[in-house]
């Protein structure tokens, strides 16, 4: 019961983000009017929120660490507000470019608290799946959602500023988000080990088990305790310890080639429909759309899939990377057919997510 609660709380968190993130590559022609901006500003806006997205999971990491993970989600998320407000309101390319760090600062630390909060929440055998519907098909979900706003924006009497009404449209689950965190999610009972506060962390471990029934299955009577490493002091440097390497080493490996190839496909396949296979602007956003939709059916089934004993995380990744490397190899020889290469796009997006 708690954990759908979490859940849907970070899942809302991270639907925003998808927004956000989704938006940037809808504005090349309304901002290409408004302000005369060049292709090659424009690309820098991709780069910029990232930059910021990179700076707000570093931060927001540590935040994490020091303050809590739920505090740090409310912090952070309040700055996503207020960069989506700014944003919007903004009347120069470079306010605007200043904006998209900020917001890019709030998304990265909102997914990486979000993403934390709901694993130590979970029990072992859901952790997978609940941690992959949050990042997974709540970022989706949030990215296909705004294509659809973007056609109605675009479409109503909201004339040139249309594409302002849909950033401050992009803010609302973070403010809900905000809402349903500070009211009904607990903090993370291991931050409160961890950090000496072992009564408050007791006491959770208590009332997660009782609101789910199982307060019968509690080892110990909920009683916990906690042996800190030597010398540990919370320090970024401290990832570089001699034994944490070749974990840390992997885990930043993965991540890059994911990360690299999604987000680069999430900006330039827009891109790619309206240069390569001239799409119209319409015809544009439904095929967003439609890839939105397959990137959450993917995540569900590469969700089940990690948790299952058949499969795994390890050949779970492994299934995936080939399936996209595939996809990626088929695309520049589909141009020709445009039904063909949003066909083979569409897949790779799903893919990607998952």
């Amino acid at each position: 019961k708690v954990q759908w609660i979490v859940l849907l709380a970070c899942g809302i968190m991270v639907f925003g983000d998808g927004m956000e993130q989704a938006a940037v590559t809808l504005l090349e022609r309304p901002l290409a009017r408004e302000w005369n901006t060049k292709p090659d500003e424009l690309a820098y806006l991709g780069s910029i929120l990232f930059a910021g997205t990179i700076i707000g999971s570093l931060w927001g990491g540590w935040c994490s660490d020091k303050y809590g993970r739920k505090w740090t989600l409310i912090s952070f998320g309040l700055l996503f507000i207020f960069g989506g407000i700014s944003g919007a309101a903004s009347r120069s390319f470079l306010v605007f470019a200043v904006t998209r760090f900020i917001t890019g600062m709030g998304i990265g630390a909102a997914q990486c608290s979000s993403i934390t909060l709901i694993a130590e929440l979970s029990p072992t055998v859901h952790r997978g799946k609940l941690a992959m519907l949050v990042s997974g098909v709540g970022q989706a979900a949030g990215m296909g959602c705004v294509t659809v706003l973007g056609l109605l924006c675009r479409g109503s009497e909201l004339g040139l500023d249309w594409w302002r009404t849909m950033l401050l449209i992009c803010i609302t689950p973070t403010v809900f988000g905000i809402f349903m965190l500070h009211n009904f999610v607990p903090e993370s009972p291991h931050y409160c080990l961890v950090n000496g506060r072992q009564r408050e962390a007791e006491e959770l471990v208590r009332k997660l088990a009782l609101d789910n029934d199982q307060a019968d299955k509690l080892i110990n009577g909920g009683r916990v305790h906690y042996v800190p490493p030597p010398q540990a002091d919370n320090r970024l440097t401290d990832l570089l310890e001699p034994h944490l390497r070749e974990s840390i080493a992997f885990i930043c490996n993965v991540f890059v080639a994911s990360c690299f190839t999604f987000h680069g496909h999430t900006f330039i396949y827009p891109i790619l429909l309206l240069d390569v296979i001239h799409e119209d602007v319409r015809t544009e956003y439904v095929a967003l759309s439609l890839a939105s939709v397959a990137q959450v059916l993917a995540v569900l089934v590469a969700a089940q899939m990690m948790d299952d004993p058949q499969y795994g995380r390890r050949f779970t990744l492994q299934l995936l990377y080939a399936t996209t490397f595939l996809l990626c190899g088929a695309a520049p020889f589909l141009a020709s057919t445009p039904w063909l290469f949003r066909a083979d796009n569409t897949l790779l997006r799903a893919v990607l997510q998952a």
